[in-house]
């Protein structure tokens, strides 16, 4: 009986005891509000109450990031970066509290010394906290990696602790009479990333590709702070071709998930000049892409690399060799012609040689005519000049005059003959020359 009691006793007190935020895992997307915002002090006049109104990275940005499961928001923060936060001191009925030391902690389940200390200001009793600012952080030190968490959820509080010697923080202050309050606010916190070409998928000019060539690519995704590789994230790969249209197409998109290495990367047969089953220019291009995810930020900037499409060398071979072919046969075409050109001005100029020679007899047989008759003719008027002939010789001779007449008319017909021919000889003489 006495067992029961005490187990229905436990059982009670459990029921009783609150939870504490330790409890909260720093992964855990089930957070509601309650666990967000925690504002501890009682409602009797000297209570406080803490109200962040902003948190971001830098001195002044703010990003936020919501939970698909519930639709809760969280601010967002970088690692290793520098953030701010912005908060007001107030009392219950709303009047602000300046010039009281708030302390900021990170992970206070984890870490009991606060990372910085401000106190708020006397007018407005608020403070405008940044990380990057030495004289309000003098480590300089944004978030950091605390307890090996890198990416996920952490807890942010800003304590107002006046009843405390708070190591690396705020001092007691037992004059004052209110009561001490904090808020806890969750963070997400990320990585920027890197992505960087591990093997090259760039192919064009001299380096361009075959139709069927494996084309093997790679990317690595590291943190940018840290350089350490990120596992298991999806990077996709866009396949494009550049249409005649003169615009990119994707036709596929290829998806791969990162290794230990933080490696992803695709295989492909190059399309060459066949795009989707139709002709095309023969440019490709493939871009690799990472669209971030919860715990990490997308790169700015993607990688895209070029494939163009390069005639084979054997068929470049094969035109050069039938280009020579056709030039060594056009060349001796071109030799044959000459030849016979040639042989036909050799046939000529012997033809013209023989003729002339032949011309050059018949002339100076004309020629040696010519000169017989002149004799003749010279001897003929020598013996009509001889006037002491006798009776009986000129008788004679006058009986010879006819025939002397009719040998003159005759040798005179032959001068002209003569000079008809020496006038023959000279045009065809001229016209050899």
């Amino acid at each position: 009986m006495e067992r029961k009691f005490c187990l229905v006793l436990i059982i009670t007190c459990l029921f009783f005891i609150p939870i504490s935020p330790t409890f909260f895992h720093s992964n855990d997307m089930q957070i509601t509000d309650d666990r967000i915002k925690h504002t501890q002090g009682r409602d009797d006049g000297s209570s406080t109450s803490i109200n962040i109104t902003e948190i971001g990275p830098f001195k002044s940005s703010v990003e936020t990031f919501v939970a698909q499961n519930n639709g809760t928001e969280f601010p967002v923060l970088y690692l290793k970066e520098s953030f701010h936060i912005d908060a007001i001191l107030s009392q219950s009925n709303g009047q602000s509290v300046g010039d009281k030391c708030l302390n900021i902690y990170l992970d206070p389940q984890e870490n009991v010394r606060p990372i910085s200390s401000i106190n708020t200001s006397e007018s407005d009793g608020m403070i405008e906290w940044f990380s990057g600012n030495q004289s309000q952080n003098p480590s300089l030190k944004g978030i950091e990696i605390a307890g090996g968490k890198i990416e996920g959820f952490r807890l942010l509080r800003v304590a107002f602790e006046p009843d405390t010697n708070v190591l690396g923080g705020c001092n007691q202050d037992s004059s004052d009479t209110l009561n001490g309050s904090h808020m806890d606010i969750v963070v997400l916190v990320r990585s920027r990333v890197d992505i960087l070409v591990s093997q090259s998928w760039s192919f064009d000019g001299e380096n361009g590709l075959l139709e069927g060539e494996l084309v093997v690519g790679e990317v690595t995704l590291l943190r940018d702070r840290l350089d350490i590789s990120i596992e298991n994230e999806k990077v996709s790969f866009l396949r494009q071709y550049y249409s005649y249209s003169e615009e990119w197409v994707t036709e596929l998109v290829i998806n791969s998930t990162t290794n230990e290495q933080g490696k992803a990367g695709f295989e492909w047969e190059f399309g060459g000049k066949t795009c989707e089953g139709q002709p095309c220019p023969g440019i490709w291009r493939i871009i690799a892409h990472y669209p971030g995810s919860m715990f990490f930020a997308p790169p700015q900037d993607n990688i895209s690399h070029e494939l163009h499409y390069k005639p084979s060398e054997r068929s470049d071979i094969n035109l050069g060799e039938a280009g020579l072919e056709d030039e060594i046969w056009d060349a001796a075409m071109d030799i044959v012609e000459i030849s016979a050109l040639i042989v036909s001005l050799i046939s000529l100029l012997l033809y013209l040689v023989l003729r002339n020679k032949e011309k050059d007899s018949d002339l100076d047989e004309l020629a040696d005519k010519i000169v017989s008759k002149q004799n003749s003719i010279e001897k003929t008027k020598h013996k009509t000049e001889n006037t002491d002939m006798k009776t009986s010789e000129i008788t004679q001779s006058q009986e010879q005059i006819p025939k002397m007449k009719t040998h003159d008319s005759d040798s005179k017909q032959d001068l002209e003959d003569s000079a008809k021919n020496v006038t023959i000889v000279q045009n065809i003489t001229y016209n050899i020359q």
